[in-house]
């Protein structure tokens, strides 16, 4: 009898990578990340979701999918909702109609982002056997290394990246919600990310909540993707409104305190 292989006997023989991306009328920065998409090796995507949270919308991107054996859904939005909400969903219903197991990978995708032709295999997502959340290396458009990747916010640090910007962590505690994949087990004993929060900090809270439960994350530098932020906090009061609402609401909540302590005691 041939030996069970340890993927095998993991339970990671048949991985799959279910992604989500939420637009917000951004339908030519999505038919590009459809068509990376696309390109990225054989199997390694089971399906994806759209949610359209800003109506109404031109579907020329659509003819791509029907040549790719991939599953794909749509939502489409009467009203906006924020990030989780609209995340929360996506999972709801791939759970429902293809029974997620605990090693799936679910994936964040903002439609913003751009990936190279091996970017979702350099993550190793499909050889990972014990980890919550994995991001790659984002760069911004010009190739330069984000901080998608950061510390812990405080209100000193948050203050000095709005006035001067600010450099990525080599040690990170959370990262940044425009690439997260999260492993379904993972996302299942959080009950996926907190609706209190809208459009901002989310990311922050979950990946905490993440830590806290015993949930390690992984940075994967080998893996580079691009994002060109919109920083819609920096143009548009109502956006400045809900991140200032949603960072009092971080900086209040059980997670952040514990993981200030946390932090505390370990550099004690």
């Amino acid at each position: 009898m041939d030996q069970v292989s340890n993927r095998d006997a993991l339970g990671l023989a048949d991985v799959r990578v279910l992604v989500s991306i939420v637009s917000h009328g951004h339908e030519e920065h999505l038919g590009q990340l459809l068509n990376d998409l696309s390109q990225q090796v054989a199997e390694s995507i089971h399906a994806i979701t759209v949610t359209h949270n800003r109506l109404p919308v031109v579907p020329h991107w659509n003819p791509f999918v029907t040549n790719h054996s991939i599953l794909f859904r749509e939502i489409y939005r009467q009203s906006p909702q924020g990030f989780a909400t609209n995340h929360n969903e996506a999972f709801e219903r791939l759970d429902r109609e293809l029974g997620l197991m605990a090693n799936d990978w679910f994936l964040i995708v903002n439609p913003d982002i751009r990936l190279s032709a091996l970017s979702l295999a350099q993550l190793s997502l499909l050889e990972d056997d014990h980890n919550g959340i994995v991001a790659p290396l984002v760069l911004d458009a010009c190739n330069r290394q984000t901080d998608a990747a950061r510390d812990l916010p405080s209100p000193a640090n948050v203050l000095h990246r709005r006035l001067f910007g600010g450099g990525g962590s080599e040690d990170p505690l959370w990262f940044a919600g425009m690439f997260l994949a999260i492993r379904v087990a993972c996302w299942r004993e959080l009950k996926g990310l907190d609706e209190r929060y809208y459009l901002y900090c989310e990311d922050v809270d979950f990946c905490l909540r993440a830590r806290l439960a015993g949930w390690p994350i992984r940075h994967e530098r080998a893996c580079e993707v691009r994002h060109d932020a919109q920083r819609a906090s920096r143009r548009s009061f109502r956006h400045f409104f809900w991140h200032v609402r949603s960072l009092f609401r971080l900086w209040l909540s059980k997670p952040y305190r514990e993981a200030k302590e946390r932090i505390k005691a370990d550099s004690g």
